[in-house]
Protein backbone atom coordinates (compact mmCIF):
# COMPACT_ATOMS: atom_id res chain seq x y z
CA UNK A 1 0.00 0.00 0.00
CA UNK A 2 1.48 3.59 -1.06
CA UNK A 3 1.88 6.04 1.51
CA UNK A 4 -0.47 9.57 0.68
CA UNK A 5 2.53 12.46 0.06
CA UNK A 6 2.46 15.09 3.26
CA UNK A 7 -0.16 17.59 1.34
CA UNK A 8 -2.24 14.36 0.67
CA UNK A 9 -2.54 13.52 4.34
CA UNK A 10 -3.47 17.10 5.19
CA UNK A 11 -6.04 17.41 3.14
CA UNK A 12 -7.59 13.85 3.46
CA UNK A 13 -7.47 14.92 7.17
CA UNK A 14 -9.47 18.13 6.41
CA UNK A 15 -12.28 16.11 4.48
CA UNK A 16 -12.56 13.47 7.15
CA UNK A 17 -15.36 13.95 9.56
CA UNK A 18 -14.36 15.00 12.88
CA UNK A 19 -17.28 13.52 15.10
CA UNK A 20 -16.38 15.76 17.73
CA UNK A 21 -16.34 19.30 16.30
CA UNK A 22 -19.38 18.39 14.11
CA UNK A 23 -21.00 18.02 17.58
CA UNK A 24 -19.41 20.81 18.81
CA UNK A 25 -21.02 22.84 16.23
CA UNK A 26 -24.16 21.54 15.78
CA UNK A 27 -24.40 22.63 19.79
CA UNK A 28 -23.22 26.21 19.03
CA UNK A 29 -26.10 26.25 16.37
CA UNK A 30 -28.24 25.04 18.43
CA UNK A 31 -27.62 27.22 20.46
CA UNK A 32 -29.29 30.09 18.52
CA UNK A 33 -31.85 28.56 17.47
CA UNK A 34 -33.01 28.05 21.28
CA UNK A 35 -32.83 32.05 21.12
CA UNK A 36 -34.05 32.47 18.02
CA UNK A 37 -37.13 34.44 18.26
CA UNK A 38 -39.13 33.56 15.63
CA UNK A 39 -41.47 35.27 13.18
CA UNK A 40 -44.73 34.54 11.63
CA UNK A 41 -44.59 32.86 7.79
CA UNK A 42 -44.12 36.02 5.38
CA UNK A 43 -41.65 38.01 7.36
CA UNK A 44 -38.17 39.10 5.84
CA UNK A 45 -36.39 36.52 7.24
CA UNK A 46 -37.47 33.08 5.79
CA UNK A 47 -34.87 31.19 8.15
CA UNK A 48 -37.14 32.31 11.50
CA UNK A 49 -40.41 32.19 10.03
CA UNK A 50 -43.06 29.53 10.67
CA UNK A 51 -44.47 31.13 14.09
CA UNK A 52 -48.16 30.12 15.01
CA UNK A 53 -50.81 31.25 13.98
CA UNK A 54 -51.35 30.66 17.32
CA UNK A 55 -48.82 30.00 20.05
CA UNK A 56 -47.31 30.99 23.90
CA UNK A 57 -43.99 32.52 23.18
CA UNK A 58 -41.80 33.88 20.48
CA UNK A 59 -38.50 31.59 21.35
CA UNK A 60 -37.26 28.28 23.33
CA UNK A 61 -35.12 30.46 25.75
CA UNK A 62 -38.76 32.76 26.23
CA UNK A 63 -40.13 30.44 29.15
CA UNK A 64 -36.34 28.47 29.16
CA UNK A 65 -34.18 31.35 30.22
CA UNK A 66 -30.70 29.81 30.55
CA UNK A 67 -31.91 26.44 30.50
CA UNK A 68 -33.93 26.34 33.51
CA UNK A 69 -37.39 26.27 34.22
CA UNK A 70 -40.00 29.05 33.64
CA UNK A 71 -41.50 31.53 36.28
CA UNK A 72 -44.91 32.44 37.56
CA UNK A 73 -44.10 36.18 38.19
CA UNK A 74 -43.99 37.39 34.55
CA UNK A 75 -46.01 33.74 33.72
CA UNK A 76 -42.97 32.87 31.19
CA UNK A 77 -43.61 29.53 30.78
CA UNK A 78 -46.94 28.72 32.33
CA UNK A 79 -49.32 27.14 30.42
CA UNK A 80 -52.75 25.54 31.00
CA UNK A 81 -52.96 22.09 29.21
CA UNK A 82 -55.96 20.48 28.49
CA UNK A 83 -56.74 16.52 27.83
CA UNK A 84 -57.68 17.52 24.21
CA UNK A 85 -60.19 19.97 24.38
CA UNK A 86 -62.25 19.92 21.15
CA UNK A 87 -62.43 23.35 21.00
CA UNK A 88 -58.69 24.60 22.44
CA UNK A 89 -56.98 21.26 21.51
CA UNK A 90 -54.46 20.39 24.27
CA UNK A 91 -53.17 23.52 25.37
CA UNK A 92 -54.52 27.19 25.41
CA UNK A 93 -52.72 29.41 23.12
CA UNK A 94 -52.51 33.29 24.47
CA UNK A 95 -50.76 34.76 21.70
CA UNK A 96 -51.49 34.89 18.12
CA UNK A 97 -50.04 36.13 14.51
CA UNK A 98 -51.64 39.26 12.57
CA UNK A 99 -55.29 39.06 11.46
CA UNK A 100 -55.55 35.95 14.36
CA UNK A 101 -56.93 36.51 18.19
CA UNK A 102 -55.41 34.36 20.75
CA UNK A 103 -57.89 31.86 22.21
CA UNK A 104 -57.86 33.63 25.70
CA UNK A 105 -55.81 34.94 28.68
CA UNK A 106 -54.60 32.47 31.53
CA UNK A 107 -55.28 33.78 34.90
CA UNK A 108 -54.60 32.15 38.32
CA UNK A 109 -56.55 32.71 41.59
CA UNK A 110 -54.84 30.97 44.22
CA UNK A 111 -56.81 29.00 47.45
CA UNK A 112 -54.95 28.91 50.63
CA UNK A 113 -54.56 25.84 52.53
CA UNK A 114 -53.41 25.55 56.07
CA UNK A 115 -51.55 22.83 57.02
CA UNK A 116 -50.83 21.93 60.70
CA UNK A 117 -47.38 20.31 61.34
CA UNK A 118 -47.23 17.74 64.23
CA UNK A 119 -45.17 20.47 66.23
CA UNK A 120 -48.05 22.53 65.57
CA UNK A 121 -46.33 24.94 63.28
CA UNK A 122 -48.92 26.13 60.54
CA UNK A 123 -47.98 26.32 57.03
CA UNK A 124 -49.98 27.69 54.73
CA UNK A 125 -50.08 25.61 51.27
CA UNK A 126 -51.89 27.34 47.82
CA UNK A 127 -53.74 25.64 45.30
CA UNK A 128 -53.96 27.33 42.00
CA UNK A 129 -57.38 27.55 40.26
CA UNK A 130 -56.50 28.09 36.50
CA UNK A 131 -59.13 30.59 34.98
CA UNK A 132 -59.27 31.52 30.93
CA UNK A 133 -60.21 35.22 30.87
CA UNK A 134 -61.70 35.02 27.12
CA UNK A 135 -64.94 37.77 26.31
CA UNK A 136 -65.24 35.87 22.94
CA UNK A 137 -64.11 32.72 23.59
CA UNK A 138 -65.83 29.91 20.99
CA UNK A 139 -66.83 27.71 23.98
CA UNK A 140 -66.06 27.50 27.67
CA UNK A 141 -62.99 25.12 27.85
CA UNK A 142 -62.18 21.82 30.18
CA UNK A 143 -61.13 22.65 33.48
CA UNK A 144 -57.84 22.02 32.22
CA UNK A 145 -54.32 22.14 34.52
CA UNK A 146 -51.20 24.08 35.05
CA UNK A 147 -47.88 23.17 33.60
CA UNK A 148 -44.94 25.16 34.28
CA UNK A 149 -41.82 24.68 31.89
CA UNK A 150 -38.97 22.46 33.34
CA UNK A 151 -35.11 22.78 33.86
CA UNK A 152 -33.14 20.82 31.02
CA UNK A 153 -29.79 21.51 32.61
CA UNK A 154 -27.97 17.96 32.20
CA UNK A 155 -31.26 15.93 30.84
CA UNK A 156 -28.45 14.94 27.68
CA UNK A 157 -26.27 13.41 30.07
CA UNK A 158 -29.82 11.36 31.54
CA UNK A 159 -30.69 10.49 28.31
CA UNK A 160 -27.57 8.16 27.84
CA UNK A 161 -27.70 7.01 31.29
CA UNK A 162 -31.26 5.74 31.27
CA UNK A 163 -30.50 2.47 30.84
CA UNK A 164 -33.66 1.36 32.22
CA UNK A 165 -37.28 2.36 32.69
CA UNK A 166 -37.75 5.48 32.80
CA UNK A 167 -38.81 8.89 30.77
CA UNK A 168 -39.14 13.01 29.75
CA UNK A 169 -41.79 15.12 29.82
CA UNK A 170 -43.57 15.85 33.13
CA UNK A 171 -45.33 12.55 33.45
CA UNK A 172 -42.18 10.75 32.27
CA UNK A 173 -43.80 9.43 29.30
CA UNK A 174 -41.33 9.80 26.68
CA UNK A 175 -38.56 7.44 25.96
CA UNK A 176 -36.05 10.15 24.41
CA UNK A 177 -35.55 13.86 24.77
CA UNK A 178 -36.51 14.86 20.95
CA UNK A 179 -40.24 13.60 21.67
CA UNK A 180 -41.04 16.80 24.45
CA UNK A 181 -38.50 19.06 22.68
CA UNK A 182 -40.77 18.35 18.95
CA UNK A 183 -44.04 18.79 21.10
CA UNK A 184 -43.09 21.73 22.42
CA UNK A 185 -42.16 23.22 19.33
CA UNK A 186 -45.70 22.12 18.20
CA UNK A 187 -47.59 23.31 21.33
CA UNK A 188 -45.68 26.28 22.24
CA UNK A 189 -44.50 28.17 19.55
CA UNK A 190 -46.50 26.53 16.54
CA UNK A 191 -43.78 25.10 14.52
CA UNK A 192 -43.93 22.06 12.38
CA UNK A 193 -41.31 19.25 12.37
CA UNK A 194 -41.30 15.96 10.81
CA UNK A 195 -42.75 14.55 14.00
CA UNK A 196 -45.35 16.93 14.36
CA UNK A 197 -46.10 18.05 10.38
CA UNK A 198 -49.30 19.92 11.43
CA UNK A 199 -48.24 23.20 10.18
CA UNK A 200 -51.44 24.99 12.21
CA UNK A 201 -50.04 24.48 15.49
CA UNK A 202 -52.65 23.61 18.23
CA UNK A 203 -55.51 24.60 15.99
CA UNK A 204 -58.43 22.31 16.52
CA UNK A 205 -61.33 21.78 13.66
CA UNK A 206 -63.75 24.44 15.69
CA UNK A 207 -61.08 26.86 14.57
CA UNK A 208 -60.65 26.95 10.75
CA UNK A 209 -59.65 30.49 10.79
CA UNK A 210 -56.37 29.35 12.13
CA UNK A 211 -56.17 26.51 10.45
CA UNK A 212 -55.73 28.47 7.15
CA UNK A 213 -53.21 31.21 8.61
CA UNK A 214 -50.10 31.63 7.42
CA UNK A 215 -47.42 28.96 7.73
CA UNK A 216 -43.69 28.47 6.83
CA UNK A 217 -43.85 25.35 5.73
CA UNK A 218 -41.79 24.76 2.56
CA UNK A 219 -40.58 21.95 -0.15
CA UNK A 220 -37.50 22.63 0.92
CA UNK A 221 -37.76 21.74 4.12
CA UNK A 222 -39.63 18.24 3.72
CA UNK A 223 -42.94 20.20 4.04
CA UNK A 224 -42.37 20.96 7.71
CA UNK A 225 -41.21 24.59 9.51
CA UNK A 226 -38.14 22.83 11.01
CA UNK A 227 -35.71 21.00 9.15
CA UNK A 228 -34.88 17.58 10.90
CA UNK A 229 -31.29 19.74 10.63
CA UNK A 230 -32.76 21.88 12.80
CA UNK A 231 -34.28 19.99 15.35
CA UNK A 232 -30.80 17.49 15.26
CA UNK A 233 -29.19 20.87 16.01
CA UNK A 234 -31.00 21.96 18.90
CA UNK A 235 -31.00 19.32 20.67
CA UNK A 236 -27.19 18.52 20.28
CA UNK A 237 -27.09 22.24 22.77
CA UNK A 238 -29.83 20.75 24.78
CA UNK A 239 -27.48 17.53 24.81
CA UNK A 240 -24.55 19.30 25.69
CA UNK A 241 -25.64 21.19 28.45
CA UNK A 242 -24.00 19.97 31.62
CA UNK A 243 -25.79 19.20 34.60
CA UNK A 244 -25.96 21.91 37.34
CA UNK A 245 -23.52 22.47 40.00
CA UNK A 246 -24.61 21.79 43.73
CA UNK A 247 -24.81 25.09 45.49
CA UNK A 248 -23.47 24.18 48.84
CA UNK A 249 -21.24 21.27 50.21
CA UNK A 250 -22.16 18.11 50.74
CA UNK A 251 -23.86 17.43 54.07
CA UNK A 252 -23.96 13.54 54.89
CA UNK A 253 -26.02 14.05 57.52
CA UNK A 254 -29.00 15.66 55.48
CA UNK A 255 -28.56 13.02 52.98
CA UNK A 256 -28.68 10.59 55.93
CA UNK A 257 -32.05 12.07 56.94
CA UNK A 258 -33.16 12.55 53.52
CA UNK A 259 -32.81 8.72 52.96
CA UNK A 260 -34.30 7.82 56.30
CA UNK A 261 -37.58 9.66 55.29
CA UNK A 262 -37.76 7.24 52.22
CA UNK A 263 -37.27 10.45 49.64
CA UNK A 264 -34.27 8.62 48.38
CA UNK A 265 -36.87 5.91 47.23
CA UNK A 266 -37.76 8.16 44.34
CA UNK A 267 -35.25 10.57 43.97
CA UNK A 268 -32.37 8.44 43.78
CA UNK A 269 -29.22 9.97 44.40
CA UNK A 270 -27.25 8.68 41.82
CA UNK A 271 -27.61 7.28 38.08
CA UNK A 272 -25.57 5.97 35.93
CA UNK A 273 -22.75 7.73 37.32
CA UNK A 274 -24.56 11.08 37.43
CA UNK A 275 -25.84 12.82 41.30
CA UNK A 276 -29.86 14.00 39.54
CA UNK A 277 -31.51 12.98 42.73
CA UNK A 278 -34.09 11.57 40.25
CA UNK A 279 -35.33 7.74 38.61
CA UNK A 280 -37.05 9.82 36.50
CA UNK A 281 -40.46 7.73 36.67
CA UNK A 282 -44.09 8.85 37.37
CA UNK A 283 -45.33 7.39 40.23
CA UNK A 284 -48.65 8.33 41.89
CA UNK A 285 -48.40 11.45 44.01
CA UNK A 286 -52.06 11.53 45.72
CA UNK A 287 -55.15 13.59 44.55
CA UNK A 288 -53.76 16.75 45.75
CA UNK A 289 -51.22 17.20 42.66
CA UNK A 290 -53.59 15.36 40.36
CA UNK A 291 -54.25 17.05 36.48
CA UNK A 292 -57.12 16.95 34.73
CA UNK A 293 -56.85 13.69 32.64
CA UNK A 294 -59.54 11.54 31.39
CA UNK A 295 -57.70 8.64 33.44
CA UNK A 296 -57.41 9.75 36.66
CA UNK A 297 -54.85 6.99 37.17
CA UNK A 298 -52.48 9.32 34.38
CA UNK A 299 -53.85 12.14 36.35
CA UNK A 300 -52.34 11.30 39.33
CA UNK A 301 -49.12 10.22 37.96
CA UNK A 302 -45.88 12.81 37.68
CA UNK A 303 -42.31 12.28 36.97
CA UNK A 304 -39.12 12.51 39.68
CA UNK A 305 -38.71 16.21 39.62
CA UNK A 306 -34.24 15.95 39.58
CA UNK A 307 -33.10 17.72 42.60
CA UNK A 308 -29.84 18.82 40.99
CA UNK A 309 -29.88 22.57 40.82
CA UNK A 310 -32.45 22.78 43.79
CA UNK A 311 -30.61 25.56 45.98
CA UNK A 312 -30.02 27.98 42.58
CA UNK A 313 -33.54 27.59 41.64
CA UNK A 314 -34.18 28.29 45.07
CA UNK A 315 -31.77 31.53 45.40
CA UNK A 316 -33.51 32.70 42.44
CA UNK A 317 -37.24 32.49 44.01
CA UNK A 318 -38.29 30.37 40.96
CA UNK A 319 -41.32 27.96 42.33
CA UNK A 320 -41.36 24.55 42.54
CA UNK A 321 -43.74 21.65 41.28
CA UNK A 322 -45.23 21.04 38.08
CA UNK A 323 -47.44 23.89 38.13
CA UNK A 324 -45.27 26.46 40.33
CA UNK A 325 -47.35 26.50 43.46
CA UNK A 326 -44.68 25.42 46.05
CA UNK A 327 -42.68 28.95 47.12
CA UNK A 328 -40.00 26.54 48.33
CA UNK A 329 -38.95 23.05 49.21
CA UNK A 330 -40.82 22.93 52.87
CA UNK A 331 -44.11 23.39 50.39
CA UNK A 332 -43.08 20.85 48.02
CA UNK A 333 -42.47 18.26 50.44
CA UNK A 334 -45.94 18.88 52.04
CA UNK A 335 -47.80 18.30 49.21
CA UNK A 336 -46.61 15.03 48.30
CA UNK A 337 -49.11 12.22 48.87
CA UNK A 338 -49.57 8.92 47.05
CA UNK A 339 -46.65 6.68 46.88
CA UNK A 340 -44.61 9.83 48.78
CA UNK A 341 -47.27 9.80 51.32
CA UNK A 342 -45.27 8.58 54.31
CA UNK A 343 -41.73 10.79 53.27
CA UNK A 344 -44.55 13.82 53.72
CA UNK A 345 -45.94 12.68 57.02
CA UNK A 346 -42.38 11.99 58.19
CA UNK A 347 -41.25 15.72 57.30
CA UNK A 348 -44.53 16.66 59.35
CA UNK A 349 -43.25 14.81 62.36
CA UNK A 350 -40.03 16.30 62.15
CA UNK A 351 -38.34 18.37 65.17
CA UNK A 352 -37.90 22.00 63.63
CA UNK A 353 -34.06 21.24 64.39
CA UNK A 354 -34.39 18.44 61.87
CA UNK A 355 -36.96 19.73 59.49
CA UNK A 356 -34.56 23.01 59.31
CA UNK A 357 -31.47 20.66 58.22
CA UNK A 358 -33.01 19.04 56.07
CA UNK A 359 -34.18 21.98 53.64
CA UNK A 360 -30.79 23.16 54.06
CA UNK A 361 -29.40 19.93 52.54
CA UNK A 362 -32.17 20.28 49.05
CA UNK A 363 -30.97 23.89 49.62
CA UNK A 364 -27.61 22.74 48.98
CA UNK A 365 -28.14 20.51 45.88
Amino acid sequence: MKRLAAPLLLAAALLAPDQAGSRDLDAVVGKALFRRIWTVAGASSRQSDGLGPLFNARACASCHEGAGGGQMADGAGLVLRFDDDPAYGRQLQTAAAPGHQPEGRLEVRWQAEPRRLADGTIVTLRRPVPQVGAPDAIAEPSRGSLRLAPGLAGLGMVEQALAEAGGFGLKAMHATLAQPVTEALLLDLGLSTAEHPEPWGDCTEAEPGCRKGPHGSGKGEGGVELAPGIVHSLLAYLRSLPPPAPTGPPDPDGEHLFTSLGCAACHRPELGGLRPYSDFRAHDLGPGLASDERDPAIGRRWRTTPLWGLGRRLMQGRPLLHDGRARDAQEAILWHDGAAGAASAGYAGLPEAERARLLAFLGGL
